[in-house]
């Protein structure tokens, strides 16, 4: 990785975020702002409370955001990134679930649980099929459909041969909670 220049603190964070193979679940209430609000962007799950705004006021101050060109404009169509980019405008919470930047919004009070239940979760699943399901996603989503149809398959094939695997089919047709071994 080249070294941050001046403005670019913030990426080794969101890198670290995006390139972890274990499922980041960000919770965040009040002001997401700027790197605050790339934060929220580079986790796999968002949950925000109802007092949530997010915004990259940059070009209010006489700067650019380094994360909003690169986030956000490819997570939401780009003349509404631009129209935020470029006024400086916060969004409330509904609009930020609307725009598909968070997965849910919920009432202040209950964003720890929400987040501590979604953790639950992610935690009853088989952690290496958890695991696989991120590195597909993430390693493919930039490849045309047959290299990630292939990508998938090598990290399918080597998940379907495990213990956990095993243990889930069985435990299906057993009718029981599996045991998982993350082996």
């Amino acid at each position: 990785m080249e070294q941050p220049s001046k403005g670019d603190f913030f990426e080794p964070v969101y890198e670290s975020l995006k390139s972890s193979l274990k499922p980041v679940i960000c919770a965040a209430r009040g002001l997401c702002l700027g790197g605050g609000a790339g934060i929220v962007l580079a986790s796999d799950i968002r949950i925000i409370s109802n007092t949530t705004r997010m915004g990259w006021p940059h070009a209010k101050l006489g700067l650019c955001s380094m994360n909003a060109p690169c986030s956000l404009a490819r997570a939401i169509p780009i003349n509404i990134a631009l129209e935020l980019m470029f006024t400086g405008d916060l969004i409330d919470a509904d609009r930020i679930v609307h725009l598909g930047l968070a997965n849910h919004v919920v009432p202040d009070a209950e964003l720890e649980s929400f987040a501590e239940g979604m953790r639950r979760k992610i935690l009853a699943s088989a952690p290496l099929a958890v695991r696989a399901a991120k590195e597909a996603t993430t390693t493919t989503r930039e490849v045309p459909y047959a290299e990630a149809v292939h990508r998938t398959r090598k990290i399918f094939d080597k998940l379907i041969c495990s213990i956990d695997a095993q243990e889930g089919m069985r435990a299906f047709f057993e009718k029981r909670r599996p045991t998982w071994k993350a082996r």
